[in-house]
């Protein structure tokens, strides 16, 4: 089954733009009801709305980011600065195991798809870390185009196979299931874009990924 790229990113944005202002709405209620509870409340009830809180904000980073990884919002017809790519992916990783070496940059903007397939590079390699690590993203001028280089290390960092399959190598619809179609549209970005995603995993505990994109300036 062949489906249309643009169909498929504005079903996105359209899912992350309707659930960003409920949840922002929630989050913005519990701190009101903490406020009024004062510091007499139960210790369980307290417990709970922090948790209920810290979840929100949680879903609304993780919203933030998957609408500009996959949808058309974002900036898209104007591009992201390179700082603004940064900070989506270090709020995405936040509270969890997995710590962001992504040095500054200029403020440069980017091209929206270049933008957003930063941002797909960093969700594959944050999925290479099942049990944590650093994932370190570097960004170059280089005299083809932009250098994009990615490294995930921690134990037993891997790819999971089914996921590479789709990313390097030309898959038919078939192929594609929830759990690795992210690989496939990040495929497709770059080739879109003129590029090829290059995977090594030579080094025990490490995944890399290269990309160059041609025409392209940060």
């Amino acid at each position: 089954m062949l489906v249309d790229i643009r169909a498929a990113q504005l079903l996105c944005s359209r899912l992350c733009h309707d659930l960003v202002g409920p949840v922002g709405a929630i989050g913005a209620g519990l701190e009101l009801l903490a406020e009024a509870s004062g510091p007499y409340g139960a210790d369980g009830a307290d417990g709970a709305l922090e948790l209920v809180k810290r979840s929100s904000g949680e879903i609304a980073k993780r919203l933030a980011f998957l609408r500009s990884a996959f949808g058309l919002g974002g900036g898209a017809a104007s591009g992201a600065t390179l700082a603004e790519a940064r900070k989506l992916t270090a709020d995405f990783l936040s509270g969890g195991n997995i710590a962001l070496d992504w040095p500054d940059e200029a403020e440069a903007s980017l091209g929206p798809a270049a933008a957003k397939l930063l941002l797909n590079l960093a969700l594959l390699g944050s999925e290479c870390l099942p049990r944590g690590g650093r994932l370190a993203i570097h960004v170059a001028n280089l005299p083809d185009g932009l250098g994009v280089a990615l490294v995930a290390a921690g134990p037993g960092a891997r790819f999971r196979a089914d996921v590479r399959e789709v990313l390097v190598s030309q898959v038919s619809g078939d192929a594609l299931t929830a759990r690795n179609v992210h690989g496939h549209y990040a495929a497709c970005l770059a080739e879109d874009m003129g590029a090829g995603i290059e995977v090594l995993e030579d080094v025990p505990g490490e995944v890399r990924l290269a990309v160059l994109l041609p025409g392209e300036r940060g």
